[in-house]
């Protein structure tokens, strides 16, 4: 694995230093992330969820430190922003290194992990014996999200990755191909322009499965005349993208044209008037109003968008009734969507910056009814 960049190792350090702050606002004493994104967003690491404990440990005075099984000691000194590595063998065992190496006196409060595995949750409770639990899932989602210049960078360069292969998926008719063929097909491209690999399994939803947000493709042929949704995303130093474009075999039925117009307009809407401070759940309305005034309202199953960064779904959440603040910094999709059943659907996504001045899109491959 490459070592990591200095750009990284400094931002990672800023990232531990904000997040000693939400500490102290809380009056908890430390901060344990597990192998989860949360663990890459705060060292640098990068490891899946295995059998072994692994993770560091952030508190709230004091150095923090890396604590991982004896066989990855030796490589943390170049993947981790976190210079102090303590390691515990198999003999040892998990138990006897966390009551070793956790510095907590009892009355304290250690915010956990909201990924990290219900059985670590059970060691930790077990083992560190008057130490209050509590989850860090706030504080990790507040830490997370306003992005850094560092993840800006990443966001955008991993946007333009997923507007080429749309454009690329795009420029010729589907007519003949299956959801299958064409899936695999995308995650080739992906990978022919250095992606490390796609966000999340391609979705590619043809005809009447269009009407199903979130079909996994299958045998079904592509024939003339139908609509096609195209939903997909690469990675690019962990950080994903997410672009949707719904595109048709000829022309479109004389309902789906006018379910996209609706669609279109609505996903316009909603980023033109996204403005700093704004809630989410206002975010959401607005596109919901405009589809439901043209008579789609029951149509529009889902949630405007999502955040996104290290994990393709993150907070903020565009839904009613969340009235987190969109401010400057948040990274989110704006997608709205129409699905009848038996005809098909329609969504247009593209990622935005919420920047001082308004919304940035990230996504510049057209919005415009394609024909195939």
């Amino acid at each position: 694995m490459k070592a990591m960049d200095l750009e990284l190792r400094r931002t990672v350090e800023a990232r531990i230093a904000r997040a000693r702050g939400l500490l102290q606002a809380r009056g908890w004493q430390a901060l344990w992330v597990g192998a989860s994104t949360n663990l890459r967003y705060l060292s640098g690491v990068v490891e899946k969820p295995s059998e072994r404990l692994f993770g560091a440990f952030i508190p709230l005075e004091g150095d923090p430190f890396m604590l991982v099984p004896r066989l990855y000691h030796d490589e943390m000194a170049d993947l981790s922003a976190i210079a102090d590595v303590k390691s515990w063998s198999d003999e040892e065992g998990m138990a006897a290194a966390l009551r070793r190496a956790c510095p907590l006196e009892p009355g304290s409060t250690l915010a956990i992990d909201p990924l990290l595995q219900a059985s670590f949750v059970f060691l930790f409770q077990e083992q560190l014996s008057g130490v209050r639990l509590v989850s860090a899932g706030d504080l990790l989602g507040e830490l997370r999200l306003r992005k850094d210049d560092y993840e800006k960078d990443c966001l955008r360069r991993v946007a333009g990755l997923a507007d080429a292969v749309m454009s690329e998926v795009t420029r010729a008719s589907l007519v003949g191909r299956t959801e299958r063929q064409v899936a695999e097909r995308i995650e080739q491209l992906f990978r022919e322009l250095g992606s490390e690999g796609v966000s999340f399994s391609p979705i590619v939803s043809a005809g009447p499965n269009a009407a199903y947000p979130h079909h996994q493709p299958d045998d079904t042929v592509i024939a003339e005349g139908q609509g096609v949704v195209l939903d997909f995303g690469g990675v690019y130093r962990g950080y994903a993208s997410d672009i949707t474009r719904t595109v048709f075999m000829g022309q479109p039925p004389a309902e789906l044209r006018r379910i996209y117009s609706v669609v279109r307009e609505a996903q316009q809407l909603a980023v033109e008037r996204l403005r700093p401070g704004m809630a989410a759940s206002a975010a959401d309305a607005v596109a919901r109003e405009h589809i439901a005034e043209a008579g789609y309202g029951p149509a529009f199953v889902h949630r405007l968008g999502h955040g996104i960064g290290l994990d393709v779904h993150e907070p903020p959440y565009l839904v009613e009734g969340n009235a987190a603040r969109l401010d400057p910094g948040c990274a989110f999709s704006v997608e709205p969507g129409i699905y009848v059943p038996g005809l098909g659907g329609v969504r247009i996504e593209d990622i935005v910056f919420m920047n001082a001045d308004g919304a940035e899109r990230l996504n510049s491959v057209s919005r415009e009814l394609l024909g195939l």
